[in-house]
């Protein structure tokens, strides 16, 4: 196994990306500037430009980096052969413990949704031509047929999961002002949620 040095080209590409995924993040792909970019990574934006040639690029490279992070791990829990309300409860803790880890993707996705849907559509294709919907609705579709759930469209029920789990990342300013709570507050309120929100879905399917 080869080591990485801190001169190496690896790490200095690992540490554009972890740079530029924080300025991204922050600002957007239109408000983020190299310059700004390479300071945060302490190189010089020569050097910066010799790895990655525009922000473009740059843009596209992290963000495939960050939802390939999320994509397989969601596909497991989607496609696995565990009974669909035992799915529910590891779908939650999977996707909210990612957003918790990148609490700036949300925003991130919903802010290039209008900007460039393309890169975003691309980025969770993966999911698509992986048979994983498909397997997802038989597993709902055979749960009904058990009498285990009430009939429920499966697309609805994957919309219903991902938007109670991404929603109390994207309005977080606005409910740690509301319910008066710290960062530390809310973070153990999103704890306890992973637990709350899924009795809530297997609830209301039952």
């Amino acid at each position: 196994m080869v080591k990485k040095d801190e001169g190496s080209s690896e790490s200095t590409q690992e540490k554009i990306l972890n740079s530029a995924r924080v300025v991204f993040m922050a600002k957007g792909m239109d408000g983020a500037r190299m310059q700004e970019i390479a300071d945060h990574a302490g190189i010089n934006k020569a050097l910066l430009h010799y790895y990655f040639r525009d922000k473009e690029t740059l843009f596209k490279a992290v963000f495939s980096q960050t939802i390939l992070k999320l994509i397989p791990a969601l596909s497991e829990v989607l496609s696995s052969d565990k009974p669909l309300l035992e799915k529910i409860p590891d779908f939650f803790s999977v996707h909210m413990k990612f957003i918790q880890e990148n609490p700036m993707v949300p925003q991130f996705v919903i802010s290039e949704m209008s900007r460039n849907p393309g890169l975003v559509i691309t980025g969770f294709m993966a999911i698509k031509h992986g048979g994983v919907f498909e397997k997802f609705n038989k597993a709902v579709q055979e749960s009904v047929e058990r009498g285990e759930i009430k009939p429920v469209d499966p697309t609805q029920l994957i919309l219903n999961l991902v938007s109670l789990s991404i929603f109390p990342f994207v309005a977080k300013p606005i409910l740690k002002g509301f319910f008066n709570m710290d960062e530390s507050q809310y973070g153990q309120m999103m704890e306890e949620r992973k637990k709350v929100v899924s009795q809530f879905v297997i609830n209301a399917l039952k």
